[in-house]
């Protein structure tokens, strides 16, 4: 049986208003579980769903279906990142990529953007994307949401210097 979409609609929104209280992209995967079986035992959530899955499938479905898609759809906005380089609020802008975020801008800048524990994909999309196009140029890698690692100066230098020998003209961290 399928989950009706003003159901899917009501729990996805009283779950990523949680999402957002708890800065989901920083959170350690134990508070993440505990939340999940929070989810799961609550009448509003586990007992609605429970309703329309077998019990066992309403964790995953909670996983998959609803919080996947969380921290994409949270990152996806460019204008934090416009913020973040000093850009003009609403650049011109030649092509969007996703998986990870970027943008083309009109004047050939490359700007890619994504989570912390993504780091190597963003800035390998930036490298690749830039020398892909003969007129655009590795403009800007920023790392968002920093945990574990991250957070650590050294490790941070090491991936300031990988982004230096790529050529990557920017590298930002977004700590918001």
């Amino acid at each position: 049986m399928k989950v009706p979409p003003p159901v899917l609609d009501r729990i996805r929104s009283q779950l990523w208003l949680t999402a957002d209280k708890e800065h989901w992209p920083t959170l350690p995967n134990r508070r993440k579980s505990a939340l999940f079986e929070q989810w799961i035992r609550d009448d509003q959530i586990g007992g609605v769903l429970s309703r329309y899955l077998d019990s066992r499938s309403v964790r995953v479905y909670l996983k998959d279906t609803i919080m996947k898609s969380y921290t994409r759809d949270r990152i996806k906005n460019f204008a934090p990142v416009t913020r973040l380089l000093d850009l003009p609020e609403c650049p011109l802008v030649s092509k969007v990529y996703l998986k990870p975020h970027g943008r083309r801008l009109a004047d050939g800048k490359v700007i890619c953007w994504g989570l912390s524990r993504d780091w190597k994909t963003v800035l390998m999309a930036v490298f690749e994307r830039a020398h892909a196009d003969e007129s655009a140029e590795p403009f800007a890698a920023v790392i968002m949401f920093p945990v574990g690692k991250c957070r650590q100066p050294a490790y941070r230098r090491m991936i300031e210097t990988a982004s230096n020998k790529l050529g990557i003209q920017r590298l930002e961290w977004y700590e918001e």
